[in-house]
């Protein structure tokens, strides 16, 4: 009796664990991210879909006993993969970038976490990993670095151009002020000479004045002498004997003369 209830008991457990592996399949299988089971000689137990046809297989079942190495390159292993896992096996966990190998042998990259699978005694039975492509991230950051370093040189362009158009700019700054400089001596030197010729302009005036002075002063008397006719002569004496005969001292002359002629 004992013998048919544990052997009942064993077959609902099987059944249970079964089910139990089952429903973690479809869960594992449904999951966007890839993952894989392996033991710690590297031999696959089990992938995923999504972890097959991120390397370019169509079937996840004809990869189960290969080895690890089948999605990477040797170099990859030696660089990447072979010191990550030891990492996890002394931490128990690890996440970071590997990188992989599709089977058309196109390397693209990872952003993987790798723990330790572990039983329920707590001892450790192989490796889980959890990774994610992250390639086409790798694009905007590609584009990213081609446009700074476009702006990096349209700045660099930019620079020399302003460098030079500052250069041209105080060349001319300089030149302005070499010919301000000069306009303002002739400036100088002009006006100087503007004060010279209007203190001799000043000096000639006075001595035209002078001059005209002189030559009016000389010529008064010449220019009083008028030439008269003999008639006009005529008048001018009998105005003048006019005159004399209207002086008090010409009368008494005559009153004298005319006493001393009757006498």
């Amino acid at each position: 009796m004992r013998g048919v209830v544990r052997k009942d008991y064993m077959i609902a457990t099987r059944e249970q664990i079964e089910e139990t592996v089952w429903y973690l399949t479809v869960i594992a299988e449904q999951a966007m991210e890839a993952i894989i089971v392996t033991d710690f000689s590297g031999a696959i137990r089990f992938v995923n879909t999504a972890w097959a046809r991120m390397h370019g297989y169509e079937n996840s079942q004809e990869l189960i006993g290969k080895q690890i190495n089948v999605f990477y390159t040797e170099e990859q292993m030696e660089t990447d993969v072979i010191p990550f896992i030891e990492e996890v096996k002394q931490r128990g966990q690890l996440a970071g970038p590997v990188e992989h190998v599709r089977r058309n042998g196109v390397p693209f990259s990872t952003e993987m976490l790798m723990v330790i699978l572990r039983d329920r005694m707590g001892k450790a039975q192989g490796l889980i990993g959890f990774a994610k492509d992250i390639t086409d991230n790798e694009h905007p950051n590609d584009e990213l670095e081609q446009y700074r370093d476009h702006l990096a040189e349209l700045i660099k362009q930019q620079t020399g151009e302003l460098k030079v158009a500052n250069e041209q700019l105080q060349r001319e700054i300089i030149e302005r002020k070499q010919v301000e400089k000069y306009i303002k001596k002739q400036v100088d030197k002009l006006r100087d000479v503007n004060t010279q010729l209007q203190d001799k302009i000043n000096e000639l005036n006075a001595h035209s004045r002078i001059a005209e002075t002189d030559v009016f002063e000389r010529k008064a008397p010449h220019e009083t002498a008028v030439l008269l006719s003999h008639d006009e002569e005529v008048l001018v004496n009998i105005f003048r004997e006019n005159v004399a005969l209207q002086r008090p001292e010409s009368v008494n002359d005559d009153v004298d003369k005319s006493i001393s002629e009757e006498v």
